[in-house]
């Protein structure tokens, strides 16, 4: 499975590192810094979708034959017969911390 990481966190962590050890290496550490930083900073973007997290609730229907339970998304309200992974109405990722009751 491939990572995706901030840009923007990484090149704190190079500049963090610059201030710290390239200069402690020999002269060519800082032109190796900046070859690396101009890298990051440049190197195309990869084409991710952010997904939302959300939670199912459990909502206790009765249509007058007897109760039963159902799932709410907390994110778009989608009813669903059973508590999904991924909410098929706005494909956000089910976060719950404990079995739907």
């Amino acid at each position: 499975m491939t990572d995706y990481i901030s840009r923007e966190d990484l090149l704190k962590e190079v500049e963090e590192l610059n201030a710290v050890s390239f200069y402690e290496l020999n002269d060519h550490s800082n032109e190796a810094y900046h070859e690396i930083k101009n890298l990051i900073e440049h190197i195309s973007a990869a084409d991710v979708v952010e997904r939302n997290t959300g939670k199912w609730i459990s909502v206790t229907c009765d249509d007058g034959h007897g109760k039963y339970e159902i799932y709410k998304c907390d994110q778009c309200e989608l009813l669903s017969a059973l508590p999904w992974k991924y909410c098929r109405g706005c494909g956000a990722r089910m976060v719950n911390d404990e079995p739907v009751d």
